[in-house]
Parts: structure tokens; sequence; C-alpha cells
């Protein structure tokens, strides 16, 4: 939902709704004294966020944040790996991602299983600090990232890199 493709009309009641509530999210997440400090910088967070081209829709509901990724493509030495987009979604106590484009034997990602569970070695703990703290535009955008990243020394047999498909002519395509 980018602020410029809402109608004129649905401006107040689509957008700023949408930041407000995200405001109010990461408020209520937020430890009792940093309640107006995240209350103050969440609104700016949020214009930053559904402004990118990171996350074409940004959506608060029912105490959560979902937002729908560009298309990941997970380029190697000689080929390019199409992932797909996904939906990334913060709760007060975790984060997810779910392909929303395919699976590979019931992965979302290489590092992502069926429950849409986020395989990190690095980066896992950040992200749910920010969470607790009420940082969730950043807990976002380290999710998204790490959508990016596929170890490929580790075994990750079922849903293993070289099951994903290849994109032909072996280049990214633009994310517009």
């Amino acid at each position: 939902m980018r602020k410029e493709h809402v109608m004129k009309s649905d401006y107040d009641t689509t957008y700023l709704a949408q930041r407000d509530a995200f405001r109010n999210l990461c408020a209520d997440f937020a430890p009792p004294n940093k309640k107006d400090q995240i209350a103050l910088a969440a609104a700016d967070e949020f214009d930053r966020l559904v402004k990118s081209q990171v996350f074409p829709q940004v959506a608060i509901r029912e105490g959560l944040v979902l937002a729908r990724t560009r298309f990941v493509w997970i380029p190697t030495k000689d080929k390019v790996y199409r992932l797909g987009e996904y939906l990334v979604e913060i709760g007060e106590h975790y984060f997810s991602a779910h392909n929303l484009t395919k699976t590979v034997s019931e992965y979302h990602h290489p590092h992502i299983n069926a429950a849409g569970n986020v395989c990190m070695r690095d980066g896992r703990e950040e992200i749910m600090q920010m969470i607790k703290e009420g940082w969730l535009a950043r807990a976002m955008w380290g999710v998204e990232s790490a959508l990016w990243i596929v170890d490929t020394s580790s075994q990750y047999p079922a849903g293993g890199l070289e099951k994903w498909p290849v994109e032909p002519d072996g280049k990214e395509k633009g994310n517009d």
C-alpha cells in the first residue's frame, strides 16, 4: 500500500490510519521507559518503510506488522536462483517469512522452514531485541536482508538452493 498508490480520497483513512496503527503497535511493544521515544520515531520509520522499494505493501493487522517484499534473487558464481516475493510478519514475540511465489519441499527459502521460521546464525538475537524494544521497522529491514543471504556451504537437504528455479538467462530481473 504505497502512499502514491493510495487514491487521494482514501489517503486519510488508509495511509494515515495504518501509520497511526504502526506507531501505536511500536509503542505497545516498547518497554515502559521508552514508549514515548518509540512512538515519536515510529511514524517517520513507517514513512521510510512504505516509501522504500523493498516493501511494496505494508499493513498493520491484529497486533502484527505484515509486509510483502520485492522479488528475491540469489546470484551465485554461475547462476541466479529465483526465490520469490515474501510476506514478512512481525508479532510481539516472533518474526517469520512466507514465500508468496513458491515453496520447494515445503521450504519457503533455503533457510526458512514450512512454518516460516527463519534459520539464522547471525542476526536473530538482534532482530528479536529490536522487536522487544518496539523498533519494528528496523526489525522488518533485518528480516528482509536475511532473505538475500544463503549459506551454500551448509547442508539444507530439503530446501537447498540447488533445488530452486534458475533464471534462464542467468541475470537478475528488476524489482519494479
